[in-house]
């Protein structure tokens, strides 16, 4: 008997320490994907009914597991919100383009989405984005409203031309809230224009083009006395 009470002690003596290690080392933590939004709210301001507009969210994953993204959603046929990463990795980005159809609309609309994903914190989460559609903008008149490329080939470098109007009484100046894709250029010719003054942007393609249907948008901050806003839709084709 007394040696089996030694035993237990001899060994309880040396597997104590062993166990003590255990119960402090710490634990390694569970990998996790973390979604973040560039922005969760967009404003195009004025936009034309007869040309859709669109705009990019940027999704980061600042976890440490892969970011998937399982859905995306509206419940507006008039939007359409292809993704170019489904799965996105640590420190990574993907774009969510916005696509936003207004032919069916008039006057102020707000649209949301939502996205589903593997984020345990925030499995869903939503953005939405407002316009003033077919509306009279204030500030400004432009013409054409919006810029169509028709069919162009991949190589093609061709310019596009919309004049802009102040119709506000007041000067204005002109700042860029969105820029085109980078197969677009553009350049404003003046960025400050006085009570009934023009300016024009000019709109060049920058080849290699995309195959396929295209479309992207300029969106510009008009202030004065006040602010206002509007996007210009560009579309195009490109023969394969």
């Amino acid at each position: 008997m007394r040696k089996s009470v030694l035993a237990v002690s001899f060994a309880a003596f040396f597997l104590l320490p062993f166990a003590q290690s255990a119960a402090q080392k710490p634990k390694t933590p569970l990998a996790t994907a973390c979604i973040q939004f560039s922005e969760k709210f967009w404003d195009f301001g004025y936009v034309p009914r007869d040309m859709k507009v669109s705009h990019i969210f940027q999704i980061k994953n600042s976890g440490t597991d892969t970011l998937i993204i399982t859905r995306v959603r509206s419940d507006c046929g008039c939007i359409h919100s292809p993704l170019s990463n489904s799965r996105i990795a640590p420190d990574q980005a993907s774009e969510l383009e916005v696509i936003f159809n207004p032919q069916r609309f008039r006057g102020e609309i707000t649209k949301a989405i939502s996205v589903t994903c593997n984020d345990t914190t925030t499995p869903v989460s939503d953005i939405a984005f407002t316009a003033q559609v077919g509306m009279e903008n204030p500030m400004v008149e432009l013409e054409p409203g919006g810029v169509s490329f028709d069919t162009l080939e991949p190589s093609e470098d061709l310019t596009k031309r919309v004049e802009v109007r102040n119709t506000s009484g007041r000067k204005l100046s002109i700042s860029i809230a969105q820029a085109p894709r980078n197969f677009i250029d553009y350049r404003i010719e003046k960025l400050e224009i006085s009570p009934e003054e023009t300016t024009a942007i000019y709109f060049t393609t920058n080849p290699p083009l995309p195959a396929g249907a295209f479309r992207t948008s300029l969106t510009l901050d008009f202030a004065g006395s006040e602010k206002s806003r509007c996007t210009i839709p560009i579309h195009g084709v490109v023969s394969r």
